[in-house]
């Protein structure tokens, strides 16, 4: 059985993460977007063991980065697009194993829409470009 861990409520316009992007988006260049944020990709992990989770940020329909406790950031790569990533007001997630998982998923809250379950594909640990 899975249970459903809702991630306080994160407004897009107060984090400046918003986005209008359409259907028909391009991925983006994630490695751009990462250096942009003097982020890397460390190594692939199979959890999110201590999941308290601080903030995201869209990347595109495919990626987010989360921000958890401790100043921990990771790549959530979607094995399917996430249609409402781009317009959520919230998201979620499910756990399996007492953390978020490879076999868990993104729940996205968006306007006017209902809960979109969105597969997650892998995760990566990401690391300051300076350390």
């Amino acid at each position: 059985m899975r249970i459903h861990s809702f991630i306080t409520s994160l407004f897009l316009s107060a984090l400046g993460l918003g986005g209008c992007a359409q259907h028909g988006e391009k991925p983006a260049d994630v490695s751009a977007v990462l250096d942009d944020m003097s982020l890397v990709r460390d190594r692939s992990v199979t959890s999110i063991r201590d999941y308290r989770i601080d903030g995201w940020r869209y990347i595109d329909r495919y990626n987010i980065v989360l921000t958890a406790s401790r100043n921990e950031n990771y790549l959530i790569s979607f094995r399917t697009p996430c249609l409402g990533i781009n317009s959520a007001f919230a998201i979620g997630f499910t756990s399996t194993a007492g953390g978020v998982t490879e076999f868990d998923d993104i729940v996205v809250e968006g306007p006017g829409r209902r809960a979109e379950v969105c597969p997650i594909k892998e995760i990566v640990r990401l690391r300051n470009s300076g350390d």
